[in-house]
């Protein structure tokens, strides 16, 4: 931790009641605005900044470019949440049930939401959020659906294996990789 956030920490303890409260009321205050309006520096920064008074320079902006931080990670965390799984899967169907399977893990956690599933470097790549208290059991359930990605087609579905001496990586059978990620 860097000498400042460190300093810092005795500061933000006293304060993040404050904070959350004032996130709290700022989320309600522009519910009816919409998401540009509602993540608009300039409207944070007036919102935010006038009750840090008792701090001074580099902590009065810090505190509040804290709070900042936190309204929009609960703005994309809503718009995360009311986007379907299914528009945030960019994967081939043979993984499929390998991404459902780890849904069924991550939605059974407190705060789970699914942020996107893709290929990445030949292997499924999961992005989320969940609570503290369920991260154990989703970053179980990534790595068991990671494993399994490498070693099943993400065409059909059927037995494969990593493919690409490059950057350009495929999990693919036999049938789907054909001479084009023949490599060996």
């Amino acid at each position: 931790m860097s000498d400042f956030r460190s300093q810092m920490q005795p500061i933000l303890a006293v304060e993040r009641p404050r904070m959350t409260e004032l996130v709290t009321d700022y989320l309600a205050a522009t519910a009816d605005l919409d998401r540009k309006e509602r993540l608009d520096q300039e409207r944070r920064k007036q919102f935010f900044l006038p009750h840090f008074q008792h701090l001074t320079g580099i902590i009065r902006a810090w505190i509040a470019m804290q709070c900042s931080m936190e309204v929009s990670r609960l703005v994309y965390d809503d718009l995360d949440a009311a986007t379907p799984d299914a528009e945030k899967i960019n994967c081939d169907d043979g993984w499929l049930a390998i991404v459902d399977r780890f849904l069924t893990i991550g939605r059974m956690q407190p705060g789970f939401v699914l942020k996107s599933a893709g290929e990445k470097w030949g292997g499924v790549e999961l992005r989320y959020r969940c609570d503290p208290e369920g991260i154990e059991a989703c970053r179980a359930a990534e790595k068991e659906a990671f494993e399994q990605s490498l070693i099943i087609c993400e065409k059909c579905g059927e037995p494969g294996r990593l493919r690409g001496k490059t950057q350009w990586r495929k999990t693919l059978c036999d049938t789907h990789a054909g001479r084009s990620w023949d490599d060996e």
